[in-house]
């Protein structure tokens, strides 16, 4: 018996991308580790009754100490598989004001405020390099 048509769907995923706007108007990102220490942004699934945006905001705060951000719209989104799942990433942009010296998974993770050039090298997925490459734009779109 073939596996159902349900079972080929995209388990859905909310992430944040975390930026700040350095000096001389340098972007900065900020990435984290994932437990097979690739560097990666903060994401997860979608809890039921949390909106895409709202699960964005609750990973950066869990995974990378995101305290006071401004949450921007829709960048893009990427795929990855596991456990033989597909699993699709939304990504939100976020304009960070605050971290927090401490956070629920500091013991669990690195993370660290890259310049945008220096994120886009490091993280793997194609689909993550172009939703980075979409922030200089959301930044003087704000200015």
């Amino acid at each position: 018996m073939g596996k159902s048509r349900e079972d080929n769907r995209a388990v859905m995923q909310a992430g944040a991308v975390p930026y700040r706007v350095a000096a001389a108007g340098r972007i900065e990102v900020l990435l984290i580790t994932n437990s097979s220490g690739r560097w990666i942004v903060p994401k997860g699934g979608i809890d039921p009754g949390n909106s895409p945006a709202d699960q964005a905001v609750l990973e950066a705060y869990e995974e990378a100490g995101v305290v006071e951000a401004e949450i921007g719209g829709e960048i893009g989104f990427y795929d990855y598989e596991r456990g033989g799942r597909v699993h699709r990433v939304r990504l939100f942009a976020m304009l960070v004001r605050e971290l927090a010296r401490d956070w629920d998974e500091k013991h669990r993770r690195e993370r660290e405020w890259v310049a945008l050039d220096e994120a886009i090298e490091r993280v793997a997925f194609e689909g993550l390099k172009r939703a980075l490459m979409g922030i200089p734009a959301r930044k003087r779109a704000a200015a």
